[in-house]
């Protein structure tokens, strides 16, 4: 499960694995532009893919850590997308370091 890989540590893994991670982000990207989010620019994967492989030292994304905590993830979210979002503060994450 990609829930229990660190983030760089997935990208860094094989060309699959950034080129995979690329393909997603831009769906991504796709879909915030067309549920009219602003700001969401199509080199948004090129600009972050990058920037990810020059961090030092694992990332986790957010649902890791709901996992490691016992809290529900985000799978409410994604399997049914027209639910309000529930808005977080970036000072709940928590960094490895």
């Amino acid at each position: 499960m990609l829930t229990e890989v660190d983030s760089q540590g997935w990208l860094n893994s094989s060309s699959f694995a950034t080129e995979t991670t690329r393909r997603l982000m831009t769906e991504a990207v796709q879909v915030a532009q067309a549920a009219g989010v602003p700001g969401i620019e199509d080199s948004l994967p090129d600009e972050l893919i990058p920037k990810m492989h020059a961090l030092k030292g694992p990332v986790w994304t957010s649902m890791y850590y709901d996992k490691q905590k016992g809290r529900a993830m985000e799978v409410r979210e994604l399997k049914h997308p027209n639910l309000p979002r529930v808005p977080y503060s970036v000072n709940d994450l928590e960094v490895s370091g």
